[in-house]
């Protein structure tokens, strides 16, 4: 599949398996992580696969191919004790790996919005892509006429608990301001609903403090 196809799966579809994809094409995790260090990015780390990401949070062993089947893989996901895949989650919060702060990770989107980290005619086409597809949690707590370039994440929920929700956002409001917007939910066990409220209003917070 091409690049773009890949990308554009990655960002409207939050599609795990496009991100590996891209990220192996390009090097992996590490390839990826010298780049942002090279562009002066700190305190925002790569350093798994979203497939293993997938498995060491719910304590399973090894990925097989066999699970991109999402009934096998939660077949074999159920093998796992209520107690130990609880466990692994919360180890999974702690982990200092694939991890950022909301100040890295406004930083990245400053140095990105400013054309530092790729070039002019790349940046418009990826905002084009980040704009694109189903509105994201931040939206509906903007006012009309706000463009977001969005890029969101999220853990599967299991056992009523969901390890970790993110939104991180580029809005672009009428008369041309922009504002970088990163937001993230650790360890919630409130619904889908509730969890996509908490977004929003942390977006309507940001807009009021804007003005």
């Amino acid at each position: 599949m091409p690049a773009q196809s890949l990308i554009t799966l990655a960002l409207r579809e939050g599609d795990n398996t496009a991100i590996d994809v891209l990220m192996k094409r390009i090097g992996g995790p590490g390839a990826v992580s010298a780049f942002l260090q090279q562009k002066g990015v700190t305190g925002l780390r790569v350093d798994r696969y979203e497939r293993e990401l997938a498995i060491e949070m719910l304590d399973m062993p090894t990925f097989r191919a066999a699970w991109k089947d999402p009934a096998a893989f939660a077949a074999q996901r159920d093998q796992v004790t209520a107690r130990e895949r609880q466990s692994a989650m919360n180890q999974f919060i702690l982990d200092p790996r694939d991890a950022t702060t909301v100040p890295a990770a406004l930083g990245f989107l400053g140095l990105l919005a400013a054309g530092q980290l790729i070039s002019a005619a790349s940046l418009r086409r990826l905002l084009g892509w980040m704009e694109d597809g189903p509105p994201g949690r931040f939206a509906a707590g903007l006012p009309r006429g706000v463009t977001v370039a969005r890029a969101m994440g999220e853990t599967p929920t299991d056992l009523g608990f969901t390890a970790a929700t993110a939104e991180l956002a580029i809005a672009t409001f009428p008369g041309g301001r922009r504002y970088a917007l990163a937001a993230f939910l650790v360890g919630s066990t409130g619904t889908w609903k509730a969890r996509n409220a908490l977004f929003a209003d942390a977006a309507r917070l940001a807009a009021a403090a804007i003005g």
